[in-house]
């Protein structure tokens, strides 16, 4: 019997050890989504020019890419493909995306190549919710 109340207690205390004493919320924990949306993909002819509303678009899956544009502006000679590299980037299923940048104006891309990019203000105090429309030119 004696064994059998030191056995409860040892678990006990084992149980009391594996907790923790976190104040934080899960608000505290999870970071602020600064920007949402839909973004949407298509692929054709570029030459001649086919009117908007003729393309089709698909719900994009993949990820798409935050660089400032500052950056951007200032890379001359530089490679895209490296600074796009080291921007920040978030995953897109199924055409929805949350993501959190600082606030800066960003050049917004996709991992594909595409004909078009967009610019989107971020700021600190409003939440944006943007959509974006991209289209991959197979033919100039």
């Amino acid at each position: 019997m004696k064994s059998l109340l030191t056995l409860l207690a040892f678990s006990s205390l084992l149980l009391q050890s594996c907790t923790q004493d976190d104040n934080s919320t899960e608000e505290e924990v999870t970071p602020t989504i600064s920007i949402r949306g839909q973004i949407v993909y298509g692929a054709g002819d570029c030459m001649p020019a086919i009117d908007e509303a003729g393309r089709k678009y698909n719900m994009y899956t993949g990820e798409v890419y935050f660089i400032r544009k500052q950056a951007l502006d200032q890379l001359g000679n530089g490679s895209f493909e490296q600074l796009k590299q080291a921007s920040l980037h978030y995953p897109v299923k199924a055409g929805k995306f949350r993501a959190a940048p600082p606030a800066d104006t960003y050049v917004v891309v996709l991992a594909e190549q595409v004909a078009n990019q967009h610019v989107v203000t971020v700021t600190a105090t409003q939440p944006v919710v943007q959509d974006f429309k991209f289209w991959k030119c197979l033919s100039y």
